[in-house]
């Protein structure tokens, strides 16, 4: 990959609204001793307004020429009944035992007073987890 001639692709994600969860959530009295530190999780383009602007300038900068780099928008709709064990087996500190079950109810409130959620014709309720990834494919130019 760093050879000249050598070439990489890769795919990350920019922003998740995972993170306005837990923003949410460590605004609250009861959370913010258990997830304060979640700021320190945050991808980091979470709040870059054009995150692919700045990684093409990044690999030009090293000497990769950018062959294709993709914002690409992705949305699931995930049955709501799994979307509170979802966020809590993607925090990345962990939660004392006796506070999982209160965090997962308070983390459902969470996801309905920021409307990520939505309810289908057939009255079944979903989360609508969103993300951004970025895609690339980037070379390293032959020596001349």
């Amino acid at each position: 990959m760093l050879k000249p001639g050598g070439s990489f692709a890769f795919t990350c994600s920019m922003h998740n609204n995972f993170f306005s969860i837990m923003s949410h959530m460590a605004k609250m009295e009861k959370w913010t001793p258990h997830i304060s530190q979640y700021e320190n999780y945050l991808y980091p383009y979470e709040s870059t307004p054009h995150p692919d602007e700045e990684i093409r300038s990044l690999l030009l900068k090293v000497g990769f020429q950018v062959m294709d780099l993709t914002m690409n928008p992705q949305r699931w709709k995930m049955p709501f009944a799994d979307a509170s064990e979802f966020i809590v087996c993607r925090i990345p500190f962990e939660l004392p035992g006796e506070i999982q079950r209160e965090f997962v109810l308070e983390s459902a409130d969470a996801i309905r007073s920021l409307k990520m959620n939505e309810v289908d014709e057939n009255g079944t309720e979903f989360f609508n987890y969103k993300l951004t990834a970025l895609e690339c494919l980037a070379v390293k130019p032959p020596l001349l």
